[in-house]
């Protein structure tokens, strides 16, 4: 009588799905015919009709792919997920069977009474229905996050309200992946979502349910059991084999067909550009209509608004301002680089073939990690977007076959390249040739094609298209002739400074900025180029060639600055101490300055005069904890005999007075005697 108003059919499905029984009976029946239909076990088709209903085709396609990886019978298959449920019926029996005594208690059931206490009595009767229906469908978790989701499926908008104001979380994620905004998209909750939207709830977050079988291993919960979460608790007309990671509210709403929902969320704020893990668009799903115009036209929309907030923003922050930020010197390269860039981004280039630099300069001097911060402004996903090829590994003519993978028949051929590999998954990355003159002349003739027309077949036959990508080949070739040629540039401009200062003249050039002759290019790196690489199409090919130059006094300044302030970092970090220095000091250490070895011959320097003394001091426990350390040149007086300033370590006290220390030489060995 008191379940009498409650749907039988809401019943009898959550009794279903909580149900043991139906496991075990649901297996048996159909273990004889589950191999021939579910041979392929947990296959996950990336493009599968993610609106395929799953509700009772895919549990028994469940139970019999999991009975079939095993050879245990269904009940010990299932032990652990019969004695959960039983136990969660049990809680529910309990709390059953005390509404009722309190039904008893109150004479909810007594026959003798008039009218009104029969009318009474059948109001009650009502209540009790709804307590019996809230207690089946009450969810595991009784925390404000569950029932918000779960308000969210059942079009509650005042409760949504309730919970909100009680310090629910907007964006709260179900155990499994998805968010309240998501729920109420997929199932059409049009007041739900408004009131979600309102309340701040992120329309661009993605999903992070994949599919039954991903999420089964992931979190290590049943198959089963992550099915009926998603069905019940989710949707029931969704594949269980499609894949939804990344899924925005967006994609939900347009799987659902929901043209009122679409247009809510948009207007919200919702990017109708964000892909999926499987690299869909919401557009992707929509069926031919109004919804996939309306698409369409806010795809536009943002197109052009994201546009003009980068324009805005490259205006404002020039990419020049943003490389010199991490790069010391080499403005001229910086300026020849950021131009190409700024053609590209405003659409002033060729689209059919893509943009090809060589940086050409000594070791250590800035060329891989300009090529670093030029991937690093283009892409937000770094590891994606900057792909380095180390072409000291190819010097040898087969190992073409690294880049493009192995033909057919061959070692390796299902792996891919490491190249068409990662291009085809960014196909506008920046990459990196590092030291391609090191690499064997038959490798660059792969490059021709890539250079030229932006495409690059690989071992299997499928043609990669990559026009949109920046490719940045570094050499040492003509290094020393660069160097010597800018230190006699500087040496001119030093030497017209001085004359114009002696004759009181505004324009001094600076030593820092010259710039290498079209002289000097043609007559002098163009032969060198063209007999190492042995090809003029191959230089041909390429847009830029930038000229690295060697640091200039200003310059060296900057890098042991820097260099310093590292260490500083990591002293203050690991030892609590403080580390301070004198201009004398970085003056003293520029002077480690090697043309050959760049900028890392300043990093070694710092390391052999100042971190080699921090590390004995603090071995020969002579640094106090929390202490301060300055940093000065020692230079010894002329009848003392020295060979040159040196640096040492003072110990800052409190009063600002400083005490030197004295660190010990490591002792020599002791000499060895052999007894005769």
């Amino acid at each position: 009588m008191l379940l009498s108003s409650v749907p039988q059919r809401m019943l009898m499905r959550r009794s279903r799905s909580l149900s043991p029984c139906r496991v075990l009976q649901t297996t048996g029946a159909d273990s004889s015919c589950s191999t021939g239909r579910h041979g392929l076990r947990e296959v996950v088709d990336a493009n599968r009709n993610p609106l395929v209903s799953t509700s009772r085709v895919s549990r028994k396609g469940i139970l019999s792919e999991e009975a079939s990886s095993t050879n245990v019978t269904p009940h010990v298959q299932y032990h652990h997920l019969a004695t959960r449920w039983l136990t969660n019926l049990q809680g529910r029996r309990n709390s059953w069977a005390a509404l009722a005594s309190r039904g008893r208690e109150n004479n909810y059931w007594d026959g003798a009474g008039g009218r009104e206490s029969r009318s009474s009595r059948a109001a009650s009767a009502g209540v009790l229905s709804a307590a019996a229906l809230a207690f089946c469908l009450k969810k595991d978790s009784d925390s404000k996050g569950g029932s918000l989701l779960q308000a969210a499926r059942t079009s509650s908008s005042q409760e949504v309200l309730r919970l909100l104001a009680e310090g629910a979380d907007v964006n709260h994620r179900h155990k499994l992946g998805w968010t309240p905004l998501m729920v109420a998209a997929m199932n059409r909750q049009h007041n739900v979502v408004k009131v979600l939207l309102e309340k701040g709830a992120d329309p661009n977050l993605g999903d992070d349910f994949s599919n039954v079988y991903e999420v089964s291993r992931e979190k290590s919960i049943h198959s089963l059991e992550v099915l009926v979460s998603r069905e019940d608790e989710f949707s029931s007309r969704l594949s269980s084999r499609a894949n939804f990671r990344g899924c925005s509210p967006l994609h939900y709403a347009v799987l659902a067909d929901d043209l009122t929902t679409v247009n809510m969320l948009l207007e919200a704020g919702a990017d109708p550009l964000q892909s999926n893990s499987q690299g869909h668009k919401p557009a992707q799903y929509a069926k031919d209509g109004p919804l996939q115009d309306l698409l369409k036209e806010w795809e536009g929309k943002f197109v052009e608004a994201r546009q003009k907030r980068e324009a805005q923003e490259r205006r404002r922050f020039p990419l020049e301002r943003r490389l010199k930020e991490h790069i010391i010197g080499q403005e001229g390269a910086i300026n020849t680089v950021a131009a190409a860039i700024r053609r590209k981004e405003n659409g002033w280039y060729d689209e059919e073939h893509p943009l090809v630099f060589l940086f050409l300069g000594s070791s250590g001097i800035g060329k891989t990690e300009l090529a670093k911060q030029v991937a690093r402004y283009m892409h937000k996903d770094i590891k994606k977007g900057f792909i380095r090829v180390d072409m000291s590994e190819f010097q040898e003519k087969h190992e073409v076959a690294k880049l493009i993978g192995s033909p057919p028949g061959y070692v390796g051929h299902d792996e891919g390249g490491q190249l068409t590999k990662r291009l085809k998954e960014c196909p506008n990355a920046v990459v990196l040739f590092d030291e391609v003159d090191k690499a064997h002349p038959d490798v660059l003739t792969v490059m021709l094609q890539l250079f030229d027309e932006g495409r690059l077949t690989d071992g299997k036959g499928k043609t990669i298209e990559c026009k949109d990508a920046v490719f940045i080949m570094t050499s040492n070739v003509a290094s020393e002739d660069i160097a010597q040629h800018a230190l006699h540039l500087r040496k001119e401009a030093q030497e017209q400074s001085r004359r114009r200062l002696a004759e009181k003249l505004e324009e001094v050039q600076k030593s820092s900025d010259v710039t290498i002759s079209k002289q000097f290019k043609e007559e002098v790196i163009r032969p060198i180029l063209k007999s190492h690489f042995r090809r003029d199409e191959f230089l041909g090919r390429i847009n830029e060639i930038v000229y690295f130059l060697p640091f200039c006094h200003a310059e060296l300044i900057q890098l042991v600055s820097k260099e310093l302030t590292f260490w500083a970092k990591k002293a203050k970090q690991r030892h609590n101490i403080t580390l301070l220095w004198d201009r004398p000091v970085l003056d003293l250490l520029a002077g480690g300055y090697n043309l050959h070895y760049g900028a890392r011959s300043i990093k070694h320097e710092v390391e052999r005069c100042v971190v080699n003394q921090l590390a004995a001091a603090y071995e020969q426990e002579l640094l106090p904890k929390g202490c301060t350390l300055r940093l000065c040149v020692d230079t010894p007086l002329e009848e003392e005999g020295g060979a040159g300033p040196t640096l040492k370590l003072e110990v800052v006290g409190d009063d600002s007075s400083t005490r030197p220390l004295h660190i010990r030489p490591p002792l020599n060995p002791d000499p060895m005697g052999f007894a005769h």
